[in-house]
Formats: C-alpha cells, structure tokens, sequence
C-alpha cells in the first residue's frame, strides 16, 4: 500500500502543472503568437485588379492561423514532409492550382511546393479592424511587400 502512495505523489510531481487539470490548464498555456499590426500584401485575384491588403494569419481557422508561418509539403528525397516556413522570408508565393505554389524568397531563391488543404485561407484585416477570409484557390499571387 506504502509503495502505491509513494508512486502515485511520485506522479503528481512529475506531472506538469498545465496537464492536472483543465482549470489549470488555462492558466499555465503558453502565450498565444503575439499578434502584429499585420503584414501589407498585394493579392492579385484570379479576376480582377491587384490590391493591397494586411494580412492577419494563414490557415484553416482563424483561431489557429499563424501569423508567422506557412506550413507546406516538401518533397525530401523518397518521401514528403510538413515544413513550415517563416513568412519574413518570402518575397511571393504563386498560386498554380489545387494547392501547389511557387514561393519566391527574399534572398532569390524559388521553390515548388504544396500548400495543404488546411493552410489555404488568408486572413486579412480591413480598414475598420474586421478579419475578412479569402481562399488562396481565388488568388493568382500574393506578394509581401517590407
């Protein structure tokens, strides 16, 4: 009986602080990404004029967009895998259709790949502070302007 009390405190300590409860859990969570007044973008739509835009986020959902990362599928040698990319790097990204892209980095360099299914909706923040959702299936390119 001594030893099972003795594991079980012995558990207690060894469990994080953040994971004994879902009360707890709340307060202990790791700060949010800090939010940024936002990145100025030129989108140019499939139809239509180019326009200037703040971005607010990329991905599925606004309350797991990043806001300083795209996640793509890179082919590395015989399979694929998740990367995320910092978006400080990149000078554009070039839609090509059904997800596949050619990002543009600052330093010059070009790179095909695969933008997932949950990482294809922008974010973006109007004039009065609104987050307005756009498809990157819309778009024939964004570009990130410093």
């Amino acid at each position: 009986m001594m030893k099972c009390v003795i594991l079980l405190m012995f558990a207690f300590v060894l469990t994080p602080l953040s994971s004994i409860s879902k009360w707890t859990e709340v307060a202990f969570a790791a700060p949010r990404e800090a939010r940024t007044a936002g990145l100025m973008i030129r989108i140019t739509p499939l139809s239509g004029a180019s326009r200037v835009e703040t971005l607010d986020g990329i991905g599925c959902s606004e309350a797991i967009c990043s806001r300083v990362f795209v996640r793509t599928l890179v082919e590395d040698e015989d399979r694929t895998v998740t990367r995320d990319i910092p978006l400080d790097t990149v000078a554009a990204i070039e839609s090509r259709g059904d997800g596949h892209a050619r990002l543009r980095f600052i330093n010059g360099t070009v790179q095909r790949l695969v933008v997932p299914a949950g990482w294809r909706v922008l974010y973006l923040l109007d004039d009065a502070g609104r987050t307005k959702k756009v498809d990157l299936s819309e778009l024939h390119s964004i570009e990130f302007l410093k």
